[in-house]
């Protein structure tokens, strides 16, 4: 049985702003194992990308982490200094940030920027920098005349390959994607997934796959965490929850899928919107938008629980409503 990689306790961020405190990540606690692939889903400002930029110690102000720990190979990243974090970053977790399209510094060729950032952590000579990026390029499939390129010579799917490339430039135990295909066209992003799964089961890495696009990750990611409004509200295998989706707010994002295979039905969106997490609601966060909402809803908050004896899930109900589909949302 694989060993914990990453193992989140109680971790809360938020934001202070003139308005209030934004807690953007509420207590979440969430294990990563060695050469596992997790989806994170949910909708956008569910605080996704806030929890991933927590374990990478990226949080800009008027952000900051709270409370919690985030152990790395049982090092707890939140008590790094920067200069710490410096060492760790690249070389044990990485980041394919959103939008890493425009994430290429547009006035130097691509080679130097991948061989730049072996350099800056780790030990190589320049040609032993530039060896290994020729080999990077190739693992992405961009051919080695291309190293001397400028990014705007690439397309959008290369220059996705390009950041994967540089992602992977120190071997990290630990990838971090996030929504690394938004913007590409649907041919393009199966190239680039199809591309990151190989690049997984190869190199035996654990990847966490911040997405809102819930067929994707079903299809690729072996565990699902389903995030909204700064909490996790459902954990499970990727089959389990494709099979019987437990959280309301889970079958909620089943329900909105087209149906590609057996009976056509319509597809149905969640009613409303996130909350306001300035003025969020009291007990379950999602007891606003639920069809299947009790008075004990709005007054208790609900706390991660084991459902169906294999799998865990932050609803009240969660055993009366886990599985049905015909919920009405």
């Amino acid at each position: 049985m694989s060993e914990d990689l990453l193992l989140i306790q109680d971790l809360s961020t938020s934001y202070f702003t003139s308005l209030g405190e934004v807690k953007a990540v509420n207590g979440v606690s969430l294990a990563v194992q060695e050469g596992e692939m997790l989806g994170l889903v949910g909708e956008s400002g569910c605080g996704k990308t806030t929890l991933g930029l927590s374990i990478m110690k990226l949080i800009d102000p008027p952000g900051r982490i709270v409370s919690g720990e985030i152990l790395l190979k049982d090092i707890d990243l939140t008590k790094k200094t920067e200069k710490e974090m410096r060492t760790i970053r690249w070389r044990d977790v990485a980041l394919i940030p959103q939008s890493a399209m425009n994430a290429l510094n547009p006035v130097f060729k691509i080679g130097q920027q991948i061989a730049e950032a072996l350099r800056a952590h780790e030990r190589v000579t320049t040609k032993e920098a530039w060896n290994r990026t020729k080999q990077l390029l190739e693992m992405v499939g961009i051919k080695e005349e291309r190293i001397r390129d400028y990014p705007h010579e690439f397309s959008g799917g290369m220059k996705q390959r390009v950041s994967i490339a540089m992602a992977l430039v120190c071997n990290p135990d630990l990838l971090i994607s996030d929504e690394s295909t938004t913007g590409l066209d649907v041919m393009t992003q199966a190239q680039v997934l199809g591309l990151i799964d190989e690049l997984q089961r190869s190199l035996h890495m654990a990847i966490i796959m911040i997405s809102h696009d819930l067929p994707l990750v079903l299809d690729i990611c072996d565990s699902l965490a389903i995030i909204y409004a700064g909490k996790l509200v459902e954990l499970a295998e990727a089959k389990a929850f494709a099979d019987l989706p437990v959280h309301p707010y889970s079958q909620g994002l089943m329900h909105s899928i087209p149906q590609v295979h057996g009976p056509q039905a319509a597809c149905k969106s969640i009613p409303g919107s996130p909350p306001d997490m300035i003025n969020p609601p009291h007990g379950c966060m999602f007891h606003p938008r639920c069809a299947f909402a009790e008075d004990v809803c709005g007054k208790s908050e609900p706390v991660l629980k084991t459902s169906r004896g294999i799998r865990l899930a932050a609803c009240h109900f969660a055993d009366r409503f886990g599985g049905r589909k015909d919920a009405k949302h």
